[in-house]
């Protein structure tokens, strides 16, 4: 539950932190005049229009300012232009969201020194609403985070905290289907938004709320409908989305099942399906290298000529050593530590065995309460060629062996009583614990930091395919 509310805090505050955009479907004008006044500008100011491709903004014309009775003023004709949402600005680092070709003409009034902070955009409904929308879904979401903070510190299914989650819940439906009565294309951009509590929408009381997640995110969201081409929000709640994945605990097979549910009836000349692709990249990027691997690749072939610079930060982090080292399916650096006996016992050794590889410590709460699924699973499969190698990250022995005794744990124990400067933990770039890694018969690694129930399926599902 609370690496959950962790994961949902982060995912909220970054589409927060994304100017989000789309694609109205009113009339198309093939002229729009854009007329406006400023205040604050200097001479060589002048407006600029983007959109936005790969990672960058594209810039497409430039409008001069005149200035004009202490205000810089400008009025242009956009010829042909393609209805949907732009980025106007001064400088790519001070642009706001404009949605243009749905209306024949606006007016803007602002501030060349607080350009993306202070503008009004006169003459235009469907900018206007746009923005009472999307500052209502900003609303709910800062009451999650809110509701999501207490629930950190009380107790489990705290009757006052369900009963506002619920509360929420309904609001946050109550928004999205008065919008699909009134305003069809703006319910479509908050269905994107509109994630609802695991705590009472779950399907069965034994769902895992990681599961829960990943199947239901966007629940309410058809990325196979057109409109979602012209949806550049699309990227950034598809990144969101990815970065979470991976901090639910569920397996990197699990997280690319769920992902590739996302680019399902869509084909490469689709322009939701790259936003969709580049979001899952970007968002797996450092948290999962392995569901990064395939999505950057995929992205790569599909679009090789779209963003040169961005596929050679693919291609770069792709090749770093250190990165490339612990993928699915490398060979799991070996070391050798003590046993309890004083005999040394390397990973090495266990050639042949499916091995769990569980970094601990006595001290550890976290770890403790995982030892009696390890219980579990080792008494399931240990008949089957499984084994597990706990390496603690302990400085006293004696806490160490009565650890082992407490909490019964009958497979092999090694440790060099160094904590946190233990040499394996090191050698496997572990910061936080319990860790562990699943590796086959060969030494390859099968999968990694999964806990609970997820994790015995993932060693399950290996003795199934005998």
């Amino acid at each position: 539950m609370q690496k959950i509310i962790s994961a949902l805090l982060l995912i909220s505050l970054f589409h927060i932190s994304f100017a989000q955009l789309a694609q109205p479907q009113a009339q198309s004008f093939s002229t729009v005049t854009l007329s406006g006044e400023f205040q604050t500008c200097a001479p060589a100011d002048s407006l600029r229009l983007y959109d936005f491709v790969g990672l960058s903004l594209r810039p497409l014309a430039a409008i001069g300012l005149k200035a004009e009775n202490g205000k810089y003023t400008f009025s242009v004709n956009l010829n042909g232009i393609k209805q949907g949402f732009y980025f106007l600005g001064i400088a790519p680092d001070k642009t706001i969201p404009l949605i243009l070709g749905s209306e024949a003409q606006m007016h803007l009034v602002g501030n060349c020194n607080t350009f993306d902070k202070n503008l009004q955009i006169m003459g235009s409904e469907m900018n206007r609403d746009y923005q009472i929308i999307m500052q209502k879904v900003e609303n709910l979401a800062q009451q999650t985070n809110t509701l999501f903070g207490q629930f950190r510190n009380s107790p489990p299914n705290d009757p006052y905290l369900m009963g506002e989650l619920l509360k929420l819940d309904k609001q946050k439906m109550g928004l999205l289907d008065s919008l699909k009565k009134s305003n069809p294309y703006m319910a479509k951009l908050v269905a994107m938004r509109t994630y609802l509590s695991y705590q009472h929408n779950r399907t069965s009381p034994t769902q895992l709320e990681g599961d829960y997640l990943a199947e239901n995110y966007f629940k309410f969201v058809d990325f196979s409908d057109p409109i979602y081409d012209n949806v550049t929000m699309v990227f950034s709640v598809v990144q969101g989305y990815a970065k979470t994945l991976t901090m639910v605990g569920i397996s990197a097979e699990e997280q690319q099942a769920a992902a590739d549910k996302l680019l399902k009836n869509l084909t490469k000349e689709r322009n939701s399906y790259a936003l969709i692709l580049l979001g899952l990249a970007t968002g797996f990027k450092g948290g999962d290298d392995d569901c990064f691997k395939k999505y950057a690749l995929q992205y790569m072939n599909d679009y090789p000529n779209l963003n040169p610079a961005l596929n050679q930060d693919f291609q770069k982090y792709l090749a770093d050593p250190k990165v490339k080292k612990f993928m699915i399916g490398e060979q799991a650096p070996d070391f050798k530590l003590l046993t309890p006996e004083g005999k040394e016992l390397a990973l090495s050794d266990l050639k042949g065995k499916i091995v769990m590889i569980d970094f601990w410590a006595s001290w550890c709460r976290p770890c403790r309460k995982e030892n009696p699924r390890a219980v579990q699973i080792y008494n399931r499969f240990k008949n089957k060629g499984f084994e597990i190698l706990s390496v603690s990250l302990d400085q006293q022995r004696e806490a160490w062996l009565q650890a082992i005794e407490a909490d019964g744990m009958p497979w092999k124990h090694i440790s060099d009583l160094k904590g946190w400067q233990c040499e394996a933990a090191k050698l496997y770039g572990v910061s936080s614990i319990p860790y562990t890694m699943v590796v086959d018969k060969e030494g390859r690694i099968l999968a990694k930091n999964l806990r609970g129930e997820v994790l015995e399926r993932r060693i399950a599902k290996e003795f199934e395919k005998k």
